[in-house]
């Protein structure tokens, strides 16, 4: 029981940070809030530069909607996560 509080404390927490985070991101740099991965990561690349490579903007954007579809995170896949977004949101001093 406490292994499956931890898992849904791990989704809770993506399902609360990471629809806000695309939607400030989609509308800094202009674009829908149901763009795709392909079309944040190009604006964006073409925006700022960013730390992540490309392919590694399109696995967090990845694992991160399959992770909200259900998919379970680990604790520090969790943790890698945030911490992608927070370099993004820095990067383009996002509030």
């Amino acid at each position: 029981a406490n292994l499956q509080q931890t898992a849904e404390a791990r989704d809770l927490a993506l399902e609360n940070i990471y629809p806000r985070f695309k939607m400030r991101l989609c509308r800094t740099l202009g674009l829908p809030a149901t763009a795709t991965p392909s079309s944040i990561i190009a604006r964006l690349q073409r925006r700022v530069p960013t730390t992540e490579s490309e392919v590694e903007l399109l696995r967090f954007f990845r694992e991160s909607e399959r992770a909200l579809q259900g998919e379970r995170l680990d604790d520090q896949r969790l943790i890698e996560l945030v911490a992608t977004m927070r370099r993004i949101a820095a990067q383009l001093k996002l509030a």
